[in-house]
């Protein structure tokens, strides 16, 4: 991870260091934070760390893995695709605290072929996006395009 100043005046800065790969990263709602995920564990899990550098904490440790999908409106929780369950059909979404290993995943969606997704600026909805995996079947030739669902939370 490296953070670069957006008027260039200062070089590039790296903020982790190690053989794992970190993948796409994101600054907290406040911007003291950031979220990302890491393989530097043998498998794919959450982690955040300080905007300006130092220690990674992992948040997540799932047997599954785990691929965060952003932050809470307020920043405390962290929307998180994760195979934790008997789940045929891919991952489901789960909500994990911001902080180091505190309280247990909330579930928030548990549906089949859950490829990714996002919560509301408000924290009212959840955006995700459900469809299949056929592409990689040998000679498939269909689509292979996901539907977008918009779903309140707070409600069954």
């Amino acid at each position: 991870v490296w953070t670069v100043p957006v008027d260039r005046a200062e070089p590039a800065r790296r903020l982790t260091v190690h053989p794992g790969y970190d993948r796409p990263v994101q600054f907290s709602p406040d911007g003291k934070s950031l979220l990302f995920a890491s393989n530097r564990l043998g498998r794919v899990d959450a982690w955040v760390m300080p905007a300006d550098g130092g220690a990674p904490t992992l948040l997540t440790h799932f047997s599954g893995g785990s691929v965060p999908q952003g932050w809470s409106h307020d920043g405390r929780r962290v929307l998180v695709a994760a195979t934790r369950e008997l789940q045929p059909f891919g991952p489901a979404l789960y909500t994990v605290a911001a902080a180091e290993r505190s309280g247990r995943p909330r579930p928030v969606l548990a549906t089949s072929r859950t490829l990714s997704g996002q919560l509301s600026p408000d924290g009212k909805s959840l955006l995700f996006a459900r469809g299949s995996s056929d592409w990689p079947r040998r000679g498939y030739r269909g689509d292979a395009s996901a539907d977008l669902y918009l779903h309140p939370l707070g409600t069954k």
